[in-house]
């Protein structure tokens, strides 16, 4: 039967737990919102499509946060979005958002969230769930905090979710070691890289130096940009963004850096603690709507991603769709950067290697940035995802 109803489960950035007296069982998620924008965007089309935010304990949702700012403040009304405040309420409600649907057309998608891929077996075994993951397996375990028995806990969820979903597509063309191994998980894994509407990002036919006013820039500053959680200091590596670019200023001192993402104060209080000396050459915007950081990646000479996991990020695609080069750690799908081509990866998360390909990075935009054109390879055209999404879940 033709699919009629997706729920859509998702979790925020922070990392969930299960407390108690002397135990914290970890959920193992991490936020996936601009996927999740885009899939509902596309979705509606041809389904009925129920956002499901998930936040336990009444924690901030930062998934409806960041949904609102990424989604250009879009209303949800094409859409039933319900919140679900803690585990009491998954269990009670579930399939939370829809009251008597029918199995047979309907589609569970996960995001990032594998224990509700568990839960979703368990009370509704007939419904086909589709699990999203970011990264390969192996960096989503890296990431978890904890002691020994968190991990180990964590683990067996990620596992178990991993072996009970129908499918798993992945935003990530790195294989991990589970599939490697594991026949049966490989064969129901897909890749569907992330896609954008290259109507929307593209290059600026025009005088750049306009596009964006910011005191203290000036026409002859070549410009770099960072878009992000700069704040998230395990993953982000603030560390070897600001080392770097103090480096950099060594070398070259019309650069400056510009920070979307993170607010002043908590920028500063960053740049303090890794001791950063050229604060004044560094600009930190705060959170910009989605469409309105458009023309930053059009007017900035390189885009800088630090982080040290990542599955497909969006700033790489949306900047090289706009035409600037990127510089980045090697955790990105291993083709979407070609060195010399349209940016630079860094054999490694030293500064000196990430100051040296920031430096290379400089001159290869000389050369691009004259040509306006997008540097984003055609697998990343949403059109292509769209199509290819409809088929797995039909």
């Amino acid at each position: 039967m033709k699919t009629e109803n997706i729920l859509l489960y998702t979790l925020g950035h922070k990392d969930y737990y299960f407390e108690g007296k002397g135990y914290k069982i970890p959920i193992p998620c991490w936020g996936m919102e601009k996927s999740i924008v885009y899939n509902l965007d596309y979705l509606k089309k041809y389904f009925k499509v129920n956002l499901i935010l998930f936040g336990l304990n009444k924690l901030p949702l930062y998934s409806a946060q960041d949904i609102n700012i990424i989604s250009g403040g879009k209303s949800f009304n094409s859409y039933t979005l319900s919140y679900i405040f803690s585990f009491k309420d998954l269990i009670t409600n579930f399939p939370f958002g829809i009251k008597n649907i029918s199995e047979k057309d309907t589609v569970i998608m996960v995001h990032n969230f594998f224990l509700l891929v568990i839960f979703s077996k368990l009370f509704t075994p007939k419904i086909k769930v589709i699990l999203f993951i970011e990264n390969e397996v192996s960096r989503l375990l890296w990431r978890l905090d904890g002691n020994i028995f968190s991990k180990i806990i964590y683990f067996l969820i990620t596992f178990l979710g991993l072996i009970l979903a129908d499918k798993i597509i992945k935003v990530s063309d790195r294989t991990c070691w589970l599939e490697d191994k594991l026949n049966f998980i490989k064969k129901k894994s897909y890749y569907l890289p992330n896609g954008l509407d290259i109507k929307i990002f593209k290059p600026y036919d025009g005088n750049r130096n306009s596009l964006i006013n910011i005191n203290g820039v000036t026409d002859k500053d070549s410009l770099l940009l960072y878009v992000g959680r700069i704040t998230d200091t395990k993953y982000k590596n603030p560390r070897l963004l600001f080392k770097s670019f103090e480096a950099v200023r060594k070398k070259k001192s019309n650069i400056k850096l510009i920070v979307i993402g993170t607010g002043k104060e908590e920028g500063y209080r960053l740049l303090k603690k890794h001791n950063v000396k050229n604060s004044e050459n560094i600009f930190f915007m705060g959170i910009i709507k989605n469409e309105s950081i458009i023309p930053y990646y059009q007017r900035c000479d390189l885009t800088l991603l630090t982080s040290r996991s990542e599955g497909n990020p969006y700033v790489i695609l949306e900047s090289l769709a706009c035409g600037t080069p990127c510089v980045t750690t090697d955790v990105i799908n291993k083709h979407t950067i070609q060195n010399g081509v349209n940016g630079y990866v860094s054999k490694s998360q030293e500064v000196e290697d990430f100051t040296n390909v920031m430096l290379k990075g400089l001159e290869l935009s000389l050369k691009l940035k004259p040509q306006n054109k997008s540097l984003l390879d055609p697998i990343y055209n949403i059109k292509n995802r769209e199509k290819n999404l409809l088929k797995l879940i039909q």
